[in-house]
């Protein structure tokens, strides 16, 4: 064979039906001449029947090569580097392409010799109700990546320069089905060109609800590895903020406990001064409750029990598909939350002390490490901030001695001290004379003793929920104090 133009990798995989079928829509009906592309199959190994099926649809100089124990997207770096052309076209084997798809990728590659990466147009094909929902949550799913201003590689198809693919890094396997994302960033962030190969359509097979939900796991265990790997910054421009990410070490018991005691202190003291606080203040301490006894745990055995029901009723329900919709979108979120939970129940480590050091951490530094109980970043007037909670502990602690906290707010809420109510160090209350604001920041002044406890378990800063119902936001979100920048620096 002449040396190909392109090399599909079909990573024998999931194939949701005949996968000699799909390949075949690849291998043998395709308009581009046989001769200017190569099909490279890998696989772990299975049914050695379909195996000698799918074998003989290659021709002389496709590739064919077995990875035993290596999963799928393990099964495209297998592929991809027996691959001999310098265009490689990822696809599914699920998936089914349009007679002129290689031959209308190639008139885009050659109409613009400069991408290096180039786009398949997918279809989404359903043949029950099941798939049906599957298909309608893709479409949304299609409408909200649209917005970005990433383009996103989906595994079901697009084409790549072969030293584009490497030299960003490939498919890492430990991210699982979330390493396309993680390579689609990586193109973007060092300027890849990426067009759309309009014409060249793949259909992309839809599957049961079970499937779509294992699937939807392995995708938020590849995120939140990819998240402890890589710098904060870096993830939350290009994937955006995970409630849960942000939150990780509230749901470990030591820090869920030291919460819990500075909430008990200030609602006791509230009930005692019969102040409007008291009642945000218990329903909050309420919500630390189970993390305080058993850490994660109540909330993975809550979210199990939701998501078995949630399955159950999709698989058996006769209502209509408008009013089964809403019910897999709550499924799909419920997998997600438990997967996460999982994930954090698995692999966050109880938190060391926070760092002792001065100096000063800006919104975007603040993450879940440093700020437990952030939102995500936003802007306003060219400054970045963040909102946190209405329980927020800030995990920075300064050096032996006197110091002085400034937390910036922006001026975004009116005068801190017109919603703070409390700041603890280690569960202890700074006193109300060493607390002011100026200006939009707010000074907390720590002495020797108690900046001594923040180094054992942090400042929690409790600020009254910010109601959002009377200016017309309904933000969904409980939203405490903004945050423009915390500053540690020595007193005097």
């Amino acid at each position: 064979m002449p040396a190909p133009r392109v090399s599909l990798l079909f990573a024998l995989y999931d194939a949701r039906g005949d996968s000699a079928e799909h390949l075949r829509t690849w291998t043998h009906e395709q308009t581009l001449p046989r001769e200017c592309y190569q099909v490279v199959v890998a696989t772990a190994g299975g049914d050695p029947a379909v195996e000698r099926e799918l074998q003989a649809l290659l021709a002389p100089g496709d590739v064919w090569v077995r990875a035993p124990g290596v999963e799928e997207i393990g099964l495209y770096d297998v592929a991809a580097r027996k691959a001999t052309a310098p265009w490689l076209v990822v696809t599914e084997a699920h998936c089914m392409a349009d007679p002129d798809c290689l031959a209308q990728l190639t008139r885009t590659l050659d109409a613009s010799p400069e991408l290096e990466v180039a786009l398949l147009e997918l279809r989404q094909v359903a043949h029950d109700a099941e798939g049906r929902l599957g298909a309608r949550w893709f479409e949304q799913l299609d409408e909200q990546q649209a917005a970005l201003e990433w383009d996103l590689l989906p595994l079901a198809g697009f084409a790549i320069r072969r030293e584009a693919f490497f030299g960003s890094g490939g498919f890492d396997r430990r991210y699982e089905v979330f390493a396309n994302f993680a390579l689609s960033a990586r193109l973007h962030a060092r300027g890849a060109a990426v067009a759309v190969a309009t014409g060249a359509v793949v259909n992309h097979i839809q599957e049961g609800v079970r499937p779509h939900h294992a699937h939807s796991a392995e995708f938020t265990r590849g995120e939140f590895r990819f998240r402890a790997d890589h710098d904060a910054e870096f993830c939350e421009r290009y994937f955006g903020h995970q409630e849960l990410w942000g939150r990780r070490l509230g749901y470990r018991g030591e820090v869920a406990r030291g919460l819990a005691r500075s909430l008990l202190t200030a609602g006791v003291e509230a009930a005692a001064g019969r102040s409007r606080d008291t009642g945000w203040l218990l329903r909050e301490l309420a919500r630390r409750v189970p993390a305080a006894a058993a850490g994660v745990h109540p909330y993975v055995l809550r979210d199990r029990v939701g998501m078995t029901a949630s399955e159950r009723l999709l698989e058996r329900a006769s209502l209509p598909e408008d009013r089964r919709f809403p019910g897999y979108l709550r499924a799909q979120d419920r997998i997600v939350r438990l997967t996460q939970l999982r994930w954090i129940r698995d692999h966050v480590e109880p938190p060391g002390p926070p760092a002792r050091a001065t100096g000063t951490w800006t919104a975007d530094a603040l993450d879940g490490e440093a700020l437990v109980g952030a939102h995500g970043l936003e802007r306003r007037d060219g400054r970045a901030f963040r909102w946190i909670e209405p329980v927020a502990l800030l995990r920075l602690a300064p050096p032996p001695g006197e110091h002085v906290v400034t937390i910036d707010t922006g001026g975004l809420r009116g005068s801190p001290l017109d919603y703070v109510c409390g700041v603890y160090a280690g569960g202890r209350p700074v006193g109300r004379g060493a607390i002011e604001a100026v200006d939009g920041r707010l000074d907390v002044r720590l002495s020797p003793q108690l900046a001594e406890r923040a180094a054992a378990g942090g400042l929690a800063v409790l600020s009254r929920p910010l109601d959002t119902r009377g200016n017309g936001l309904r933000d969904p979100r409980r939203l405490g104090m903004p945050v423009v920048s915390v500053e540690m620096r020595a007193a005097g």
